[in-house]
């Protein structure tokens, strides 16, 4: 760590992460091994810069301990306003307290770690305690998908509870303990594990794991020893997990107030929840808006110097409001706005009101991809009921309106494409540990059962010879491990070595392509069923009927993957391509024409896709035939094994209301954790909760097979609770409970699973106990360690 008298030189310049902590009065910059370390008793600057939309953007946050004095939280409040002058104004800034963070700072660190003390307390090395020190007890939460936060506690009995996991360092025994609660959810048992890898690594300590319950083993009684308990602890003697604070989410419509100028007051703009619109955002004033448990405050560009530091006001209008002092507090300034606060404004973009910045499509990357944030996929906070449903109906609007400029979008991405000129397409098949290289029938078809490396080559200038490249790494659902990290060294090997510094490197999961990869493919993408056979001609397809399902809104989704080749597998909403393939050695490819069947609710898009896919499948030896729904001959249903029903609804969304996938978790007695999803797969089924999927005509309610027997009552209530207030969104409908349907997981309707591309019926509907595998390898590497070190073991993601 080092003190700097221009702390700020070269900030904000390149994609990344800076980090400063507050010493008398002072900025010293943190080592990138400090981050995601924080002291209660100091405060930190943190600076985020990413690309968003081709240029460079900025998040401030500045984090408050929760032992920090006024003095050091007044002092990192103006190292921010200061960084932001520096930045031109552009940056959002946010006011991060201990314990309370948003999602948009827990997204920046996979791992975060709270210790006691700080500089006023007796400075103590974040790294301290791996090779010596005292022992200490860490208390483990996982805040999403893609944080853990580690919080030290006192160490003792009175600090563990069942619904929570807990790691105890003990560095001159080297040794260190998982110990988890009962209730704890099982996120909270997997990276606690991962945690405590973090914990031991370089470090050759001994790793133990143990159950609550545990009081016999020889492990459990070194645990409690350490926690001063000469004898094991009855489980009365443990307390229950204490329930979190909900956070201040309103139920009521956003409100905005204006900042008088005279007294600092505050003088609210809307009235009796009124629609919010841009033009109430005067150029010349300074406005706070309260939606959904956030205070915004937007600083007009004609605001001038007479206007009170964003931040400032911020905290006044907590205290106005009798808001707690960990609300949180976002500033934004004209033309910066991002696109969550523009959805409050039902006619942002419409006309440029109040110096705002209209014509922006909200939520949306460069290649026209909803992107809530910029970290991670999706936003999740805890709730109770009421407020699961407000954050419910926030988030789809949220969505809804983002999908309002997927055209425009999805325009400019086919505008951007065909500005590249020196297109070229390179794929790679894996085989067991080595690679092969496709012949140019087989570009565009791919196994779910084998992973790709796709390279593509390309120039964005008048130099034809000025080439870029982008590496794309596709995992089919059902590849080996072996064949995944053979396709994940390839691609880094040409990410980093052979392109280095010219070339961006991509992983593509099935059935959540994104269009810039889909549209390397021009309309023919196809995905096949099982391993990628060895004994076939190029391009040939595997002997036997298949059925392919054809799905997208636009040409840069859409593409076709297998289904099971049963008359169940049809829905009127999609294409599906028919294909009878002939038996290896045959004369020809095909015994039959192939059929192109179109549902009579399937777009535009689909159908174009699909006649390239067809297409593509015959090849010059076969005849591809168009067969509407409802004229169906009898050969057509027999190659399908008979008729049977499937659904004979279009259900398609109204309007602009895409199709959006809820993830419900209760987490042991600390609130409902509401996560949205626009973008899924039948992978998103998490078989230890309840999912709720909306699809603007019906919202299903899918039970996974270990999902805890309260989860079910509480998440039905908040289904019909939804319902009703998304009534007039989704046109009326769904009031009191009618259009809500309950599936259970391994008994999907098929009107359920043709909203899941590729649903693949012979799949297992529940998500494996990942912990339980993570623990049997722990297990398997302690044994090596005691005779050969540390045994690295591979990396299991939490459900």
């Amino acid at each position: 760590m080092s003190a700097n008298t221009k702390p700020f030189d070269g900030a904000g310049k390149e994609a990344g992460l800076r980090i400063w902590r507050v010493k008398a009065f002072q900025l010293l910059e943190e080592p990138k091994q400090h981050f995601g370390s924080f002291f209660s008793g100091d405060c930190y600057l943190v600076l985020d810069t990413f690309l968003a939309e081709g240029r460079l953007r900025h998040h401030i946050h500045f984090w408050l301990g929760k032992d920090s004095s006024t003095d050091e939280a007044g002092s990192v409040a103006i190292f921010a306003a200061q960084l932001d002058e520096a930045l031109g104004g552009g940056p959002v800034q946010f006011r991060q307290p201990q314990g309370s963070e948003s999602p948009e700072f827990l997204r920046l660190f996979p791992r975060l770690k709270y210790l006691a003390g700080g500089y006023v307390s007796g400075f103590r090395e974040a790294a301290a305690g791996k090779a010596a020190g005292p022992r200490r007890l860490y208390q483990v939460k996982s805040a999403s998908k893609t944080c853990v936060q580690v919080f030290e506690v006192p160490c003792c009995l009175a600090s563990l509870n069942h619904g929570d996991c807990f790691l105890l360092e003990d560095p001159a025994a080297r040794a260190l303990w998982v110990w988890h609660g009962a209730a704890a959810n099982i996120r909270e048992k997997t990276r606690a594990i991962e945690a405590a890898y973090a914990f031991k690594e370089g470090t050759g300590i001994k790793l133990s794991v143990l159950d609550d319950g545990d009081t016999v083993s020889g492990e459990a009684l070194a645990f409690y020893t350490r926690l001063g308990c000469p004898q094991p602890p009855q489980p009365e003697d443990i307390r229950e997990a204490a329930a979190d604070k909900p956070p201040p989410v309103l139920l009521q419509p956003p409100q905005l107030y204006r900042v008088a100028d005279y007294d600092g007051g505050f003088a609210q703009v809307s009235v009796n929840g009124e629609p919010l619109s841009a033009a109430m955002l005067e150029a010349g004033g300074q406005f706070v808006l309260h939606a959904a448990g956030c205070i915004w405050v937007w600083t007009g560009p004609n605001a001038g110097g007479e206007a009170a530091a964003p931040l400032q006001v911020g905290s006044r209008f907590a205290a106005f409001r009798g808001l707690p002092a960990s609300a949180l507090i976002k500033a934004v300034r004209a033309r910066f706005e991002p696109g969550l606060f523009t959805t409050y404004f039902g006619d942002w973009g419409a006309e440029k009101q109040g110096g705002g910045g209209a014509g922006r499509t909200p939520g949306r990357d460069s290649f026209g991809n909803f992107i809530p944030g910029p970290g991670k996929g999706t936003d999740e906070q805890p709730y109770n009921a009421e407020e699961a449903v407000a954050a419910m109906v926030a988030l789809a609007t949220e969505a809804d309106m983002a999908a309002e400029g997927f055209g425009a979008a999805a325009a400019s991405l086919e505008a951007a494409c065909a500005r590249l000129t020196a297109s070229k397409i390179r794929v790679w098949a894996m085989s067991g540990a080595s690679s092969l290289e496709l012949p140019r029938q087989e570009v565009g078809q791919f196994y779910d059962g084998a992973s790709y490396v796709v390279l593509h080559t390309y120039s964005t200038g008048a130099d034809p010879t000025d080439l870029r490249y982008a590496v794309y790494c596709w995992q089919g659902r059902h590849c080996g491990n072996l064949e995944q990290g053979a396709a994940a060294l390839l691609a880094a090997d040409l990410h980093r070595t052979k392109y280095a510094g010219r070339s961006t490197l991509v992983r593509v999961e099935q059935n959540l392509e994104p269009g810039h990869f889909v549209r390397l493919f021009r309309g023919a993408m196809l995905v096949r069923h099982g391993p990628r056979p060895t004994n076939l001609a190029p391009g040939r397809s595997p002997p036997g009927t298949h059925l392919y399902q054809v799905k997208g809104e636009a040409v840069a989704q859409a593409h076709a993957v297998e289904v099971s080749p049963r008359a169940s597998s049809l829905s009127s909403g999609d294409c599906f391509v028919l294909e009878q393939a002939a038996e290896v050695g045959a004369p020809s490819a095909h015994s039959q024409p192939v059929l192109l069947w179109l549902g009579r609710g399937s777009s535009g898009t689909e159908v174009a896709v699909a006649e390239a896919v067809a297409a593509e499948l015959a090849g010059s030896g076969a005849e591809v035939q168009r067969v509407q729904e409802g004229e169906e001959s009898e050969s057509f249903w027999a190659a399908l094994g008979g008729r049977a029903a499937y659904p004979s609804a279009s259900r398609r969304a109204p309007g602009c209301c895409v199709p959006k996938l809820f993830h419900l978790r209760d987490c042991a007695g600390r609130g409902l954790k509401v996560e949205l999803h626009t973008a899924f797969a039948q992978d998103s089924l998490c078989g230890h909760d309840v999912m709720l999927l909306d699809v603007g005509t019906e919202l299903y309610m899918w039970y996974g097979a270990t999902c805890k027997p309260t989860e079910r009552p509480r998440a039905r209530d908040v289904a019909q609770r939804y319902l009703a207030a998304s009534a007039a969104r989704r046109g009326g409908g769904g009031a009191g409970g009618s259009g809500l349907v309950e599936v259970e997981a391994g008994q999907e309707p098929p009107f359920f699973s043709c909203h899941f591309a590729g649903w693949d019926v012979d799949a297992v509907a529940h998500i494996p106990d990942v912990y339980v595998e993570r623990v049997r390898k722990l297990s398997v590497a302690a044994k090596g360690e005691e005779s050969e070190g540390a045994v690295e073991v591979a990396q299991v993601s939490a459900c």
